[in-house]
């Protein structure tokens, strides 16, 4: 017992305090097994999935679709998972269940990807059940017991964090008002309990489960140890808590869930099937990332014992829930434990083949010693990246602020950096997500080392990827000027297309760029009345790359009623003088007219190109040409406006289908890429 409870707070990080203070802890755990008493749990595993076939135009494969949240189906796809829904997704054949509750026994947890359920047995019902003909086998797993505010959007200084977000370089996404929207994170951990959290009401927390109790509490329950939601609420302030100036997570405005499957009150494998269900529930509810902070080796009963040639990747429980979700397209993160005074110390699930293990920094150049690393049973090197992980300061349940060491609050931060990533490049596959993570890293992955690849950078990582744009600003003075942040370590071509349904599509170059990220545009004074308009920013760079914003939406609509800066955007302070910074007046820049043009059309004028066009092209937005473009220079042929000598009439591709393009219109001085969309 001495020894689970050392390893239980190993787990869980606590500020150092004097050995008293543990020994008060450990009496805690030992009242808490002595008032409950034991059961035999067994894992229960079936042959197959029932007698009906699964396969995508069957009733069944549609009804199991319609369960699965639209997210996780894209991501999915985005992954090449193939086909969407496989047998492992189906649920716990009922015919099933149904026979195993009518021997009086209840289950519980069913993990449809493993194909079983859990149940409390005697001698006698664990020998009926074994007798099943659809049973494959019963294990036992362990022996265990049950009972049964208004946002403030001021630049987010991130306050007690403020290191942790500069060793990962969240600091650039940060000031461009990206803190994770639109990335789905599960947490999971012993317990999550944000009501008195000052930097937690704003916190969207889409979906919530206790799978101890099987319920939607997550806070402590009764009869429960006091603090056992504690160690949660620690680690989701660090992803996500939004109380500038004092506490700023790194992705608090990604859409969270959160799992409680840690039951304080003792250590046994029952848990590891609680993180297994939790997977499967993130998974099918369409998280793009999980973050565990809670890890397994040591467990109170001593029947079962892990040797670390189980720490292969793909034999322990948990460890293969792991791989089974990466497979699906879920970023799966994990402390790698604290045990690293010597190698081959890491823990379940981190051995995980796809794993993101996470291990703890001393500061900005050395590990934690206690940090655990590999290699594992199988000889890969682990863990796979860092962050910080000492006297970081988090968040309270109780509303108070307290430092803490370990992996355990090393690993959220990872979560908030592939939050933060997936936001600025939704539409990509997972896989490139982690990659380009691993890219911006400090060192590649080599030898045995605590170290890993170091410090990951979020900004780099998403310039990896390649061009991301971020939400404009829009500021209201004198004049109005629209500030767009784009991500790029290339030199950008960036145009801001404007559309009014009763005037000419109006395209604006910037007129000043501050450090390759800010570029702003002067609106122009025939547009300035206007209450809103139609926007699309897109941009084009020398390497061949594209791309848009909005990512997902036809286009974005800008109203400068008055000055709207994004939740938390930091503009640098030569943007704050409008004035200034749009002070000179370009030449009219390059247009296409009509714009949006009819699919059955096939011309369009490109104005302010002037007389030395050498090739014009039409391409689709992955930046392939369609057809090549005649064009004739100083006429009109199309509609009433006089073309001018510095414009030219282009006979474009026939038959384009509705979507965006760019044409391309490459000069002997320059080339310049315009938007073009078909209706």
């Amino acid at each position: 017992m001495y020894r689970s409870i050392l390893c239980k707070l190993r787990n869980y990080e606590l500020p150092r305090v004097p050995f008293l203070a543990f020994g008060c802890v450990a009496v805690t755990f030992l009242f808490a097994n002595c008032l409950y008493a034991q059961s035999e749990l067994y894992r229960i595993t079936f042959v197959d999935k029932g007698p009906n076939n699964f396969h995508v135009d069957s009733a069944e494969y549609l009804s199991v679709k319609s369960e699965f949240h639209s997210n996780a189906l894209k991501r999915r796809q985005l992954t090449g998972f193939t086909p969407l829904l496989t047998d492992d997704d189906r649920p716990i054949y009922s015919g099933y269940t149904n026979a195993i509750s009518a021997l009086g026994i209840t289950t519980s947890l069913p993990l449809r990807w493993r194909n079983c359920v859990t149940a409390t047995l005697t001698e006698q019902q664990r020998i009926q059940c074994s007798n099943l003909s659809f049973v494959k086998s019963v294990v036992k797993t362990s022996e265990m017991s049950y009972r049964l505010a208004a946002m403030d959007c001021t630049p987010a200084d991130p306050g007690v964090l403020q290191l942790p977000t500069t060793l990962l370089g969240v600091d650039e996404l940060h000031d461009a008002g990206v803190f994770g929207k639109g990335a789905r994170i599960c947490m999971i951990d012993n317990g999550f309990d944000a009501r008195l959290m000052s930097s937690m009401q704003h916190l969207d927390i889409e979906k919530k489960y206790d799978f101890v109790y099987s319920d939607t509490i997550v806070q402590n329950e009764p009869d429960e140890p006091a603090d056992q939601s504690g160690h949660g609420s620690l680690v989701l302030s660090v992803v996500g808590a939004w109380l500038p100036d004092s506490i700023v997570g790194i992705a608090p405005f990604a859409t969270f869930y959160v799992a409680k499957t840690e039951d304080m009150r003792s250590e046994r494998r029952i848990e590891e099937d609680n993180l297994c269900a939790a997977i499967e529930w993130a998974e099918r509810n369409g998280a793009d990332i999980a973050s565990t902070s809670v890890v397994y080796y040591f467990f109170d009963s001593t029947q079962q014992v892990n040797t670390y040639s189980l720490l292969d990747g793909k034999t322990a429980f948990a460890s293969r829930a792991v791989n089974m979700a990466a497979e699906r397209g879920l970023l799966f993160v994990c402390a790698i434990g604290n045990s690293g005074t010597s190698p081959r110390t890491l823990e379940i699930p981190a051995d995980a083949d796809s794993s993101i293990s996470v291990g703890a920094m001393l500061d900005a150049d050395s590990a934690w010693y206690a940090s655990s690393y590999g290699p594992t049973a199988d000889g890969r090197q682990k863990p796979e990246v860092m962050a910080l992980g000492v006297d970081v300061v988090a968040q309270t349940a109780e509303n108070t602020y307290k430092a803490i060491s370990g992996t355990s609050i090393a690993a959220p931060q990872i979560a908030g950096v592939l939050a933060l990533i997936k936001q600025m490049h939704p539409n990509i596959a997972p896989y490139q997500i982690k990659n380009a993570m691993y890219t911006s890293s400090q060192f590649e992955l080599s030898g045995l080392t605590k170290i890993g690849r170091g410090f990951p950078n979020a900004s780099n990582a998403v310039r990896e990827i390649g061009t991301a744009i971020s939400e404009p600003a829009v500021l209201v003075f004198d004049t109005v000027a629209v500030v767009v942040p784009i991500f790029s370590y290339q030199s950008e071509m960036v145009v801001l297309s404007l559309f009014a349904d009763d005037l000419d599509t109006v395209n604006v170059v910037p007129v000043r760029s501050i450090n390759n990220l800010w570029y702003i545009f002067k609106m122009p004074d025939t547009l300035v009345a206007r209450k809103t308009i139609r926007a699309i920013i897109t941009t084009q760079n020398n390497q061949g790359f594209s791309a848009r914003f909005p990512t997902n939406d036809p286009y974005a609509i800008l109203t400068w009623e008055q000055t709207n800066i994004p939740c938390g955007m930091r503009l640098p302070s030569r943007v704050t003088h409008v004035a200034d910074a749009v002070a000179s007046s370009p030449a009219p820049p390059p247009l296409v007219w009509p714009n949006p043009v009819a699919r059955e059309s096939e011309h369009i004028n490109v104005r302010n190109v002037g007389h030395d066009v050498l090739f014009v092209e039409v391409l689709s937005m992955n930046g392939n040409p369609t057809k090549p473009c005649t064009f004739v220079v100083g006429e009109n042929s199309v509609g009433e406006n006089s073309v001018g000598e510095n414009s030219i009439s282009v006979t474009i591709p026939s038959r384009l289908t509705a979507g965006m393009y760019y044409v391309r219109v490459t000069c002997a001085a320059k080339t310049f890429i315009l938007p073009l969309v078909v209706m």
